[in-house]
């Protein structure tokens, strides 16, 4: 399994999001396949409430 570059995630929101489908999130000795995915389309989109971790550098995993 490797792990997806830092350029994967310099992305457009919605493309990175549909490719992320499908791939694991490893933490530690878990390993979880990513089954759902919600795309922030910038600071004018209203279900963005996160500023800081949405608009920060890509590939940062916001779980809950």
């Amino acid at each position: 399994m490797k792990i997806l570059p830092r350029e994967f995630y310099d992305r457009d929101a919605v493309t990175v999001a549909q490719e992320l489908l499908g791939k694991y999130l490893v933490v530690k000795d878990k390993r979880k396949v990513i089954t759902g995915t919600e795309p922030y389309l910038g600071k004018e989109d209203p279900a963005s409430h996160n500023e800081q971790l949405f608009y920060g550098r890509g590939g940062i995993v916001y779980v809950f």
